[in-house]
């Protein structure tokens, strides 16, 4: 961007006009996309206790173990066989874990999913404590005679039933074996898999299905011998993703002394002998992987690295999730500086108009515009546009699509004053959280091209509290925010989104719009 040329207090958002040539078009179109899947169809069980005489060391107190759902009753029978009293283990989908860790809020001590994978969305709050206390291979389930021999085939065929890739690391290996990352191929499946998420939204329901209706799907080879073993399954020769079921340390740092001890100890009894046997009754393979009595025989692992799950999951959510978001967009009298040939506010406005033909009609979008109650144009900090609803709903006779476009149009006639970025953010964040939908993907994006400067307003680090305090894991939303120019401050925008979990971009210039767009749409996993 050009150095500016005209003076004006550092961080303003009063309108004063500079010199410009911008050209950011996608900017809005980004704001539209980018959304962050977290919460969605994930299984929410009750804690089970397990009963024991404490006399283990680093068992003693109330210490909570998030598992894998296949995973409690044998780690429960096996805790309990040892006396390791007093531990509550909690069946949950790695999301469902991942939010609690994010928000800081109903952590566990210890968690065990079925993948590594889902430690790297935790960052550095989980820590592997056992590489792996068990092991299963993503195998191929026919719902009558034999099985296709290879991913491409299975994923392939019109009656291939996909479990949902966001709370199970072998849909995962599925969609990402089957379809090589494969635009046309992953959009396809992703539009054949929106109804089938509802009706077999785990694997024990996935293996009823295909009884019932037939076809194939994909699941643990734990899960089918446990659940289906009548069915026939394979695991492709060319190879098969290993679920290894790490043992993570996920508790707050106060607590890390005890959980670590705990986590040995723990960690112990599952890899001895006796905690061993208790997993291979129940379906299991050692961590060395060895052939399970039953199952399918030697496999060949194949790796998939963190970073391309990512961006895979990310590309599917957004062809197979429903969104539903709150775009809140400055209006502060910066927004009226030039960019080539009109403003930041009209290349803004004009691309997300031209962004909602990217979306499916049961995307559900709402718009907000803020600056300040005392200067600006909106007679209050933020005034909402238009409430979120499906972009096919009719409302007084113009579908919600329309309305967004019309008030896009209209956006320019309010820029003016400064910006109340802080009051904003945390009244759209609850509202948020308040009207949440569990069926969808929910968030909050936010638009600006500077800094807060509302005398009157929350301080950065009371909006932090303040976020921390709203948050709820079970109603999981995330703040994407998006950053145009270096008059944005990249600093506060960061903050607001790390304290929900969320993810920050920052355009500085033409040539960063490219990958702010393409980083955004990967962060929606």
């Amino acid at each position: 961007m050009e150095e500016q040329t005209t003076s004006r207090r550092a961080g303003s958002h009063r309108a004063v006009r500079e010199p410009g040539r911008a050209r950011w078009g996608l900017i809005a179109m980004a704001l539209v996309l980018v959304a962050a899947v977290a919460g969605y169809l994930t299984f929410r069980g009750e804690e089970s206790a397990v009963a024991g005489d404490d006399g283990v060391p680093g068992c003693s107190g109330n210490l909570t173990i998030a598992v894998a759902p296949e995973l409690e009753a044998p780690v429960g029978a096996a805790l309990e066989e040892s006396g390791c009293g007093n531990v509550r283990l909690f069946p949950a989908a790695p999301q469902q874990v991942i939010n609690r860790i994010l928000t800081g809020k109903q952590l566990p001590e210890l968690w065990i999913p079925d993948s590594s994978v889902w430690t790297t969305q935790a960052g550095k709050a989980a820590t592997i404590a056992e590489k792996s206390i068990a092991t299963s291979p993503a195998v191929i389930v026919a719902g009558s005679g034999e099985p296709p021999s290879s991913w491409a085939d299975a994923v392939g065929a019109d009656d291939f039933l996909l479990g949902n890739p966001l709370s199970s690391a072998a849909s995962a290996a599925a969609l990402y074996a089957g379809t090589g990352g494969a635009e046309d191929a992953v959009a396809g499946l992703a539009q054949r898999s929106a109804s089938d998420l509802a009706a077999a939204p785990d694997p024990a329901a996935q293996l009823t299905r295909i009884q019932k209706r037939g076809g194939t799907t994909v699941v643990t080879e734990q899960q089918w011998l446990s659940a289906a073993p009548g069915l026939r399954a394979v695991a492709p020769v060319r190879g098969t993703a290993m679920m290894e079921y790490p043992l993570v340390i996920t508790a707050p740092e106060e607590d890390r002394g005890q959980a670590t001890e705990a986590a040995a100890a723990i960690g112990e009894i599952l890899t001895g002998e006796s905690g061993q046997a208790t997993l291979a009754e129940a379906g299991f393979r050692g961590p060395d992987a060895a052939p399970a009595e039953q199952g399918v025989g030697k496999v060949q692992p194949i790796q998939v690295g963190a970073k391309d799950a990512a961006e895979l999951l990310g590309r599917w959510a957004t062809m197979a999730v429903p969104m539903r978001s709150l775009a809140v967009v400055d209006v502060s009298g910066s927004m009226d500086f030039a960019a080539g040939t009109t403003t930041r506010m009209g290349l803004t406005t004009q691309a997300a108009a031209a962004g909602l033909s990217l979306f499916q009609d049961n995307a559900a979008i709402g718009l907000w515009a803020f600056s300040q109650a005392d200067d600006g144009l909106l007679g209050a900090d933020y005034r909402q546009l238009q409430p979120i609803r499906r972009l096919d709903e009719d409302a007084g006779g113009a579908t919600q699509r329309d309305l967004l476009a019309g008030e896009f149009t209209r956006m320019g006639d309010i820029v003016g004053g400064g910006t109340s970025l802080y009051d904003t953010t945390l009244a759209a964040y609850e509202a948020a959280v308040e009207s949440y939908d569990p069926a969808a993907v929910n968030s909050v994006l936010l638009l600006t091209d500077g800094a807060n400067d509302d005398p009157d307003s929350l301080t950065q680090a009371e909006l932090i509290a303040a976020l921390r305090k709203a948050a709820d894991p079970e109603r999981p939303v995330r703040i994407i925010t998006l950053g145009i120019t270096d008059d944005a401050d990249a600093a506060a925008l960061k903050a607001i989104a790390a304290a929900t979990g969320g993810q920050s971009y920052l355009a500085r210039s033409p040539a960063d719009i490219g990958r702010v767009f393409a980083d955004a749409i990967a962060a929606r996993h």
